[in-house]
């Protein structure tokens, strides 16, 4: 399919799809996740630090949001929420959020537990959830947040391609009743064709989209299962594309 092809497409709703990285996998939460998650995770005060909206920090919350994630995998194909697992451990949470058909447009937003910080799984993870929104879904923008304290956000977001647009002033409402700025960071489908890269290289059936290459190159493209709502991430050489 031709990059002008692409552009065209209209976007596709896919649900929750289980996405495989080298490390990590993303799939959508069980109700028996509740008490690793919120020991991982929630009751975790490092991961409510720079938030407004913590509903983890009680497992009575943490099996109220798992609940919740539950039924909207069942009511609503536009809704993209992940647990992020690692070794069969649930460790933090990604999702697409205000998912907007119109504009071809939508939020992402992760946390991790503090024990798994500073190791690139926040990165690995945001980078897979981009791969499917721009190459799968068919997004044309995808827009973050970040409190202006929280740098560790602000390099993941610039390692996966996101350019800082602007602060939003005073657009997060603290628990306290304190206001914050939030700095707003976005990528759009033009800007890194990588996104593109598996729609590029395959050729498409409804059972099976299979890429196949014997490069190591740490960037990947997706192998997806139709029947099993299963995305692979696996290597492959991009440099000719990125010239």
């Amino acid at each position: 399919m031709k990059y002008a092809e692409r552009l065209m497409r209209s976007m596709r709703s896919l649900g929750t799809m289980r996405i495989e990285t080298e490390r990590l996998m993303l799939r959508r939460f069980y109700e028996e996740d509740a008490e690793m998650f919120f020991r991982n995770y929630g009751a975790d005060p490092l991961v409510h630090r720079y938030v407004s909206f913590a509903p983890c920090k009680t497992i009575g919350g943490t099996r109220l949001f798992i609940h919740k994630h539950m039924r909207m995998y069942q009511s609503n194909d536009d809704f993209y929420g992940w647990a992020i697992v690692l070794d069969s451990i649930p460790i933090g949470s990604i999702g697409l959020f205000d998912v907007d058909r119109e504009s071809e447009s939508a939020e992402i937003g992760y946390s991790l537990g503090s024990a798994w910080w500073g190791k690139g799984y926040a990165t690995e993870a945001v980078d897979a959830v981009l791969r499917f929104a721009f190459g799968e879904i068919g997004l044309h923008r995808v827009q973050a947040t970040c409190h202006p304290e929280n740098t560790a956000s602000e390099r993941v977001l610039e390692k996966c391609g996101m350019v800082f647009e602007g602060i939003m002033r005073e657009a997060q409402l603290n628990p306290d009743g304190s206001r914050s700025d939030l700095k707003l960071y976005a990528v759009l489908a033009t800007d890194r064709r990588r996104y593109f890269l598996p729609l590029w290289m395959s050729s498409y059936s409804p059972m099976t989209e299979t890429i196949s290459s014997s490069d190591s190159s740490p960037c990947t493209n997706i192998v997806s299962n139709q029947a099993s709502s299963d995305i692979t991430l696996t290597p492959v050489s991009l440099q000719p594309f990125l010239r």
